[in-house]
Order: structure tokens, then C-alpha cells, then sequence
């Protein structure tokens, strides 16, 4: 897809390219999904966790909430927000089946 048709798409931040794949493998943003943090996420990661929830109602009109929760990684239809420094690195099994958008 060209990057002007990928600029027309609200994608934060716009990529670079854009591939358009089959539906049932793409991840949409709705009122469904919420921004997850680890139970121990620092004030600092709870800012991030709120910027990007502004910059996504400013693009979509969409407030998600934001949650924590001990098992982040195990959240469905979420954004998940991660240290791993702190939170420990994400499981590599995970991303795999993560599909493209990861």
C-alpha cells in the first residue's frame, strides 16, 4: 500500500509500510480493548499507559481504560505495556502467535 493511503489510516504511530492482511488474523481497536500494565508498574509506566490512551482517543474517539493486572501477558483484546527490566522479558511464544501486528 502507498504511504499516502497508509496516512490516511488512524494507525499511531503511521507506518512506514502498510500490508493489509486477511480479517480474522488483524487486531482492531474498539471498546473492547484496554490498556493492560503489570501489577507492578511504576507511576512512570502508568504516565505512558495514559499518554498513549490520550493519543489513541485524539486519533479514534476511543477512551480505553487501563488496567493491571499479576498476568498481563495472558490478557486478550489488550495493549499491553511491559518493562522488561522489571516485569521480565516477554516470552518468545508469545510474540509468535501474536500474529503480524504483534
Amino acid at each position: 500500500m502507498s504511504q499516502d493511503a497508509s496516512r490516511s489510516m488512524p494507525l499511531l504511530p503511521p507506518p512506514r509500510e502498510l500490508e493489509l492482511g486477511a480479517p480474522q488474523d488483524s487486531f482492531w481497536l474498539d471498546a473492547d480493548v484496554s490498556i493492560v500494565l503489570s501489577a507492578r508498574a511504576t507511576d512512570e509506566t502508568v504516565a505512558t499507559a495514559r499518554l498513549l490512551q490520550t493519543a489513541i482517543q485524539v486519533a479514534t474517539g476511543l477512551l480505553l481504560p487501563i488496567r493491571r493486572t499479576l498476568r498481563p501477558l495472558e490478557e486478550s483484546r489488550s495493549i499491553v505495556l511491559l518493562r522488561a527490566d522489571r516485569d521480565g522479558p516477554v516470552p518468545p511464544t508469545d510474540l509468535a502467535s501474536a500474529g503480524p501486528e504483534g
